[in-house]
């Protein structure tokens, strides 16, 4: 559900609504405990990367989909939070 709503966000350059997933992808990490130590962080870096980089059932990723629907300020908000540009999407 969070990842469908990032592509559909990154889309529409909703940069807004990908901020709100991305903040509740660190509840998830504050409710399930996770730490701030390295193993911490982590985790907590592997599940951001995982909604960042989510990919929809074609391979098109969050970035790409933003690239597709030409908002400049969600493809940079996506590389500034780590997307990986040389993933094929």
């Amino acid at each position: 559900k969070r990842r469908k709503r990032m592509l559909e966000a990154a889309f529409d350059g909703d940069v807004n609504l990908m901020r709100q997933v991305v903040k509740e992808v660190s509840d998830i990490n504050d409710k399930d405990g996770i730490g701030n130590d390295v193993i911490g962080k982590s985790i907590r870096s592997k599940r951001l990367m995982d909604i960042i980089d989510c990919e929809d059932a074609n391979g098109n990723t969050a970035l790409s989909e933003a690239a597709n629907g030409g908002s400049v300020e969600a493809i940079k908000f996506l590389l500034d939070n780590g997307a990986d540009p040389n993933i094929k999407g």
